[in-house]
C-alpha cells in the first residue's frame, strides 16, 4: 500500500487508574478498548488504512506518548475513544478542541499552532460523525476549550468521541457497541476521502 492513511485509535485511560472506572463500577477502560478494537476490524477490511492503536491491553500510556503516536505519520486521522453509561438512551459525545486565535496580544505556543491547522478539519470530522448516527440518538458537538489534554498538540484531523453505550447498572450491551463501531468507522472512512 503505498502512504496509506494511518487511523490512530487512542483507547482512554488504562492501567491501574481511577479514571477508568465510575462510581457505579462500570470499567470505562476496558469498554473503550472493546470499541477501538471492534473499529480497527472494520477499518482493516478496506485497503485504504493502517490502524494503530495507542495501547493494546490494560496498560497506562502518557499523553505525551499518545501525542508522540498521532504525530509521527503524514496522513492520519486521531480519535480519542471513551465511554459513559446512560439512563434511558444511548447518546454521543463528539468532543473537538477549540480553535485558539492568534492576536496580537498574544502568541500561539507550537502546540496551539499545530491545532490550529488542523481546526476546520477536525470541525468537518465530527460534523461527518453525527450524520453518521441514526437521527433518533442523541448526538452533540461540544466545542471544548483549552485544556481537553487528549486532543493537545495532535497534528491531524482529531475528535474525542465519548459514547454513552452501556445502560447505568453497568450491563454491556453487544448490540450498542457494535452499532457505535460501525457508526465510527464509516465517519473515519468518509472524513479520510475529504481530507486526504
Amino acid at each position: 500500500m503505498a502512504d496509506p492513511i494511518h487511523v490512530i485509535l487512542d483507547p482512554g485511560h488504562g492501567g491501574p487508574t481511577e479514571w477508568g472506572y465510575t462510581t457505579t463500577g462500570f470499567d470505562e477502560k476496558t469498554t473503550n478498548l472493546v470499541l477501538a478494537k471492534k473499529i480497527q476490524t472494520i477499518l482493516e477490511s478496506k485497503d485504504d488504512f493502517e490502524v494503530v492503536l495507542s495501547r493494546i491491553g490494560d496498560f497506562p500510556v502518557t499523553l505525551n506518548d499518545r501525542r508522540k503516536t498521532a504525530n509521527q505519520y503524514n496522513k492520519s486521522i486521531f480519535i480519542s475513544i471513551h465511554s459513559s453509561t446512560y439512563d434511558k438512551e444511548p447518546h454521543v459525545y463528539t468532543y473537538v478542541l477549540k480553535q485558539v486565535p492568534a492576536t496580537s496580544a498574544s502568541i500561539l505556543t507550537p502546540i496551539e499552532s499545530a491545532h490550529s491547522l488542523q481546526y476546520k478539519n477536525s470541525v468537518k470530522f465530527a460534523q461527518i460523525l453525527e450524520e453518521e448516527f441514526p437521527e433518533n440518538m442523541n448526538h452533540e458537538i461540544v466545542m471544548a476549550p483549552f485544556p481537553l489534554a487528549s486532543l493537545i498538540g495532535i497534528q491531524s484531523p482529531a475528535i474525542l468521541v465519548e459514547c454513552a453505550c452501556v445502560s447505568s447498572n453497568a450491563t454491556s450491551s453487544e448490540a450498542n457497541l457494535e452499532e457505535f463501531s460501525r457508526n465510527i468507522a464509516e465517519g473515519i472512512d468518509r472524513i479520510a476521502g475529504k481530507v486526504y
